[in-house]
């Protein structure tokens, strides 16, 4: 990672919820800093109530009842619709 901003080893998974008054420029850089330390990176977007699932350079984004699981952590799944069900502003 670009001179250890934040972290000496990167972790199997990253999980960030990126709210609305996030700085594109520094969601960016997170992302990069941890692919490049080889991280799965799931960026969840609390407005949209979407999932955005970064592995290596190939990303996928899901949404509603579409089940998100990672072979970092076998058995580990769970339905993205969970992640947004106590949400007030949820749009749909």
């Amino acid at each position: 990672m670009h001179g250890n901003r934040a972290i000496s080893v990167a972790p199997d998974i990253a999980v960030e919820v990126i709210s609305e008054s996030e700085l594109t420029v520094e969601t960016e850089r997170r992302l990069r800093d941890y692919l490049e330390a080889d991280a799965e990176v799931w960026q969840i977007f609390a407005l949209l109530a979407t999932v955005t699932i970064w592995r290596g350079n190939q990303c996928v984004r899901i949404e509603g009842d579409e089940v998100v699981s990672s072979a970092r952590r076998p058995g580990f799944s769970v339905p993205i619709s969970d992640f947004f069900a106590s949400l007030k502003y949820r749009t749909e």
